[in-house]
């Protein structure tokens, strides 16, 4: 679910020699990203719902190299 978009545009970069992230500063990013329990005496079992190019690991996400390789070919064909 996209109600207000307000999780997507949070997301920021930050990269230096040797390192990227990406993350969110809002509250429920993690328990959005990661899943958790929630609720009175943790009674709601909320499902992972990841929604950066990443997974825990580190590792892309299924289909994440497609995703990748079309940004570089449109900075490209931008002239970037």
């Amino acid at each position: 679910m996209n109600d207000s978009g307000e999780l997507h545009d949070s997301i920021t970069t930050q990269s230096g020699q040797g390192y990227a992230c990406i993350g969110s500063n809002m509250k429920y990013a993690a328990i959005h990203y990661f899943g958790s329990r929630a609720g009175r005496n943790q009674s709601l079992k909320l499902p992972a719902r990841p929604y950066l190019p990443i997974n825990a690991a580190g590792k892309l996400q299924n289909g994440g190299e497609d995703v990748l390789l079309q940004i570089a070919v449109d900075a490209l064909a931008s002239g970037v």
